[in-house]
């Protein structure tokens, strides 16, 4: 109901950084909710709804085309919020067109002070260790920090570390090769555009990692990397 609040919020991160927690946190109680489908925008315009989307990456291209298109037919008074794993570039540039708040990983990420403040017991060092190892997914380390409390013996950097690997391994294992060494690429570098990543590996490699589970992420230059790149980059 705050009349400065955006029009238009994009969330855009991996899986496990909380977006549809914060979703269901942060959107007006009387918003029409949404997952992966425009639902009645699909027929009419926005008007003045409250309108939440989550899952916005499962769009199809018609869909996301008509989104749009409401977006900036918007009158200015709907208050929409869209999240994703990796949302298309056409809602990137609306939300820029708009004025709107586009919330990334990294203004998504937990840090130290967060972890301590939850479990002050756990040294602000490890939890700061905690939090890079775990690139600032909440998911990675509150299943770490879990593991933990079961038992304070263990290394709770190593856990971090160990559920990291092994989600990455599961994720090149669903790859070709050819994308296999595209994300070996992407690890090694600071980011490389979408145009490039097409020309390497196809129009649909971003679809096609991110199915997989690789955690892409878009950088604020608009580049694209990958989290948990250590170990990606160490991939053969």
């Amino acid at each position: 109901g705050d009349p400065d609040a955006p029009g238009l919020t994009v969330i855009e991160a991996p899986t496990g950084f909380g977006k549809t927690w914060l979703m269901r946190r942060a959107a007006p109680a009387d918003a029409l909710r949404l997952r992966g489908e425009i639902g009645p925008l699909g027929d009419e315009p926005l008007g003045h709804q409250a309108l939440v989307i989550d899952d916005v990456q499962q769009l199809d291209d018609e869909a996301v085309r008509t989104l749009v298109e409401r977006l900036e037919d918007s009158s200015g008074d709907a208050r929409v919020t869209l999240d994703g794993r990796f949302l298309p570039e056409q809602l990137h540039e609306v939300a820029h067109l708009l004025d709107g708040q586009i919330l990334d990983t990294s203004a998504l990420a937990i840090s130290a002070e967060e972890t301590v403040d939850v479990l002050p017991e756990l040294a602000r060092l490890v939890a700061y260790q905690v939090v890079q190892t775990a690139d600032g997914s909440v998911k990675l380390v509150a299943t770490a920090l879990d593991q933990w409390r079961r038992d304070p013996a263990q290394d709770v950097v190593a856990i971090v570390a160990h559920v990291s690997r092994s989600a990455s391994a599961a994720a090149l294992q669903q790859l070709d090769a050819a994308d296999g060494v595209l994300v070996g690429l992407l690890a090694r570098t600071p980011g490389l555009d979408q145009s490039l990543l097409a020309s390497l590996g196809g129009a649909d490699f971003v679809r096609r990692a991110l199915e997989a589970g690789i955690p892409l992420r878009r950088q604020v230059t608009g580049d694209v990397d990958v989290l948990d790149a250590p170990f990606y980059r160490a991939h053969e």
